[in-house]
């Protein structure tokens, strides 16, 4: 609405600068954070907002002044004909000092809009590009940890029988039979 006023005033009367009005906090919070990411929904109202207008253009106007509060509240037709700040807009506007009410920035971190952050680990170490190729199948392989542990720690018991069997063998011939038995608490924190 901004830019269709700005560009149809611009011939009849310049506008300086245009200031939006917010009795939400929590969207102003949205707007003032340029750095966490919103669920698809906010992010694409806030990215619009900022392609728009900056975020020093908004402002904080307490429910008891907002007058659209005055529609979504119900007031008589009566209660619309005296309330001055209906049709004239709340007084604070009408003085030459406004207050310039800044947005605390501070996210809420169980806010549900807010994307969950994913955390990447790079394993820096001696491995050789093999190795390092592996290790990176394997943790694309497995969509969540506990999978990836599930799966190192089977690896882990297949290799110590292995090193059993190669130490007690008698003959050439290896033979590995894995057994039935689950997983222990052990092997799991083993594996991770």
């Amino acid at each position: 609405m901004d830019a269709m006023l700005q560009r149809e005033l611009c011939d009849e009367l310049a506008l300086d600068k245009s200031v939006f009005w917010s009795d939400s906090m929590t969207v102003l919070r949205y707007i003032a954070n340029e750095t966490t990411k919103f669920r698809t929904f906010v992010a694409n109202r806030v990215e619009t907002i900022h392609q728009h207008s900056d975020p020093s253009q908004w402002r904080y106007v307490s429910t008891n002044q907002n007058p659209a509060d005055d529609a979504s509240r119900g007031l008589t037709a009566d209660g619309y004909l005296e309330c001055t700040r209906w049709l004239q807009g709340p007084d604070f506007l009408w003085s030459s000092h406004q207050e310039d009410q800044r947005v605390d920035t501070e996210l809420v971190e169980s806010d549900p809009e807010l994307k969950a952050t994913v955390t990447a680990v790079k394993i820096a170490s001696d491995m050789s590009e093999e190795a390092r190729d592996t290790m990176d199948k394997l943790l694309r392989y497995h969509s969540t940890w506990y999978n990836l542990k599930r799966s190192t720690a089977w690896l882990l018991r297949i290799k110590r029988m292995l090193l059993r069997k190669v130490r007690n063998r008698s003959n050439n011939e290896v033979k590995v039979e894995l057994s039935g038995e689950p997983l222990t608490v052990d092997e799991m924190k083993g594996a991770e």
